[in-house]
C-alpha cells in the first residue's frame, strides 16, 4: 500500500483497518505497523481471526472501534478514512454470535453439558480423569461435553454447575437429588464392618476374627465403604497406611523416601495374593525386596520372581541371586509374585487375580495391556519417590 493512495470503499471498514495495523490477509507482505506493544497481542489475535474468515463478535467490535480510533492517524496516510468508517461503524462482515447455551441434558447413556467458555468448568473437566468411567470426551463441534450416566458424574456435574444458570433435565435432578438423600442416609442404605464379641462382622458373616486391618481389607473386596467406629478404633494406635485402608481410591501414591519397606509390606498380612512391579533394569532394586520380604519372615514358598534379567552388566548376578534365594519355582498358591513391566502369561493362565498391586516403577505402565490389567485391581499402590501422573491419593500424608 502506498502512503496516502485512497483504498477501494469495499475496504473502508473496521476489520480492514485490524488486519492492515496486524499485518495479516492482504497485509501480510506488506511493511511492519508500529503500534503500542500494549496492544499489540489483542491486534495481531483479531486480525488472525478476521483473516481466517471468523466475523467479530459484538464484544470484539467494541475493541476494534477503539483500536481504529486509536491509530486513525496511521490509518489515515495510508489510504484509510477512519472518519468516515468510525462514524458510520462499517465493519467486514456482521457480527458473528456465540451460542450461549447452557444447559445439562441426558443423551441415550451419556449426561451431556453444554456451555459457553467458562474457564473454572474447562479446568475442573479436564482433571477429572481417573478412573476412566468419570472421563468425560469433548466434541468439538456442539462445543459439549459428555460422560457416562452414572451417580458420580451426576454428582460431579450437577455441583460444578451450581448456582449458574444452566437448564437441567428433570431425571438428572431427581437422581441427584435422590444421590445426595442417600449420602445423607448411607447407614440406612450400605452394611458396615463392625467389630463384634465374635469377630468383625460384614453382612451377618465374621469375616476375620483378630486383625482390624486384614477386615477393613477384606471387607473392601467384598464392596463396603463403610467402617463402625469400633473398628476404627480397634486400628489404634494408627500406622502410617491406615489413610489408605480407610479410604476408597483404587491407586495411592507411597513416597519412598518417606516410608520404609518394613511398613509398606505390613499391607501383606491384609491380602492373600499380592503382586510387587519390580524394574527388569535394576537388580539393585529386586534384592532390595527380596531381602526385606525375607527379613519379614516370607521364604522362597511364599515368593516367586517371575522374570529374568536379559544381557546386560547384571544379568548374570541378578539371575544367580534369583535362584540362590529360592524364589525362581513358580506355583500359583503362592503369595508373592514380582514381575516386571509386562504381565507374564502364568498369571493369567492359572487366573491369579491379587487383591493388591505395589508398583516400584518410577512411572504408571506404558503398554496398554498392563494398563488396562492395573485398572481392574481393586488396590494399587506406587511407592516411589515421586508422585507418577494419574494417581493423586497420598497414602503418607
Amino acid at each position: 500500500m502506498n502512503m496516502g493512495e485512497s483504498l477501494p470503499a469495499t475496504d473502508q471498514n473496521i476489520g480492514e483497518c485490524i488486519m492492515y495495523l496486524s499485518g495479516e490477509g492482504n497485509y501480510i507482505f506488506g511493511d511492519e505497523v508500529s503500534i503500542d506493544q500494549y496492544d499489540y497481542a489483542i491486534v495481531k489475535s483479531l486480525g488472525k481471526q478476521l483473516s481466517s474468515n471468523s466475523p467479530f463478535t459484538q464484544k470484539q467490535s467494541y475493541i476494534g472501534l477503539r483500536i481504529v480510533k486509536k491509530y486513525s492517524s496511521l490509518l489515515a496516510r495510508t489510504g484509510f478514512d477512519p472518519e468516515t468508517i468510525l462514524d458510520k461503524q462499517t465493519f467486514k462482515w456482521p457480527f458473528r454470535t456465540i451460542d450461549r447455551t447452557k444447559s445439562l441434558y441426558i443423551d441415550g447413556e451419556q449426561i451431556v453439558l453444554k456451555s459457553p467458555f467458562i474457564a473454572d468448568i474447562v479446568n475442573k473437566v479436564k482433571k477429572r480423569k481417573t478412573p476412566s468411567y468419570y472421563k468425560g470426551i469433548y466434541q468439538a463441534e456442539s462445543k459439549e461435553w459428555a460422560f457416562d450416566y452414572n451417580e458420580p458424574n451426576v454428582e460431579f456435574m450437577v455441583n460444578l454447575i451450581k448456582g449458574m444458570n444452566f437448564n437441567i433435565d428433570q431425571k438428572i435432578k431427581d437422581d441427584y437429588e435422590s444421590i445426595i438423600e442417600l449420602k445423607k442416609n448411607a447407614l440406612d442404605h450400605y452394611p458396615m464392618l463392625t467389630k463384634e464379641t465374635n469377630g468383625y462382622v460384614y453382612n451377618s458373616n465374621v469375616i476375620e476374627v483378630n486383625d482390624p486391618r486384614r477386615a477393613v481389607m477384606q471387607s473392601k473386596l467384598l464392596g463396603c465403604n463403610v467402617f463402625d467406629d469400633s473398628v476404627v478404633d480397634s486400628m489404634k494406635p494408627k500406622k502410617p497406611l491406615d489413610k489408605m485402608l480407610l479410604g476408597d481410591s483404587q491407586k495411592w501414591f507411597i513416597n519412598s523416601n518417606l516410608i520404609p519397606y518394613l511398613d509398606i509390606f505390613s499391607l501383606l498380612n491384609t491380602v492373600d495374593q499380592c503382586i510387587i512391579m519390580c524394574s527388569s533394569n535394576s537388580i539393585e532394586q529386586l534384592q532390595t525386596v527380596v531381602d526385606n520380604l525375607f527379613d519379614n519372615g516370607y521364604t522362597g514358598d511364599d515368593v516367586c520372581v517371575m522374570f529374568r534379567f536379559t544381557k546386560n552388566k547384571d544379568y548374570f548376578e541378578g539371575n544367580k541371586f534369583i535362584k540362590n534365594k529360592g524364589v525362581n519355582s513358580f506355583a500359583p498358591n503362592k503369595k508373592i509374585f514380582i514381575i516386571n513391566e509386562k504381565i507374564p502369561k502364568p498369571l493369567l493362565s492359572n487366573d491369579i487375580d491379587p487383591q493388591l498391586v505395589f508398583s516400584l516403577l518410577p512411572t504408571q505402565p506404558s503398554h496398554y495391556k498392563t494398563q488396562a490389567w492395573l485398572e481392574s485391581k481393586p488396590n494399587v499402590i506406587y511407592y516411589t519417590s515421586s508422585k507418577p501422573s494419574g494417581v493423586d491419593n497420598c497414602a503418607d500424608m
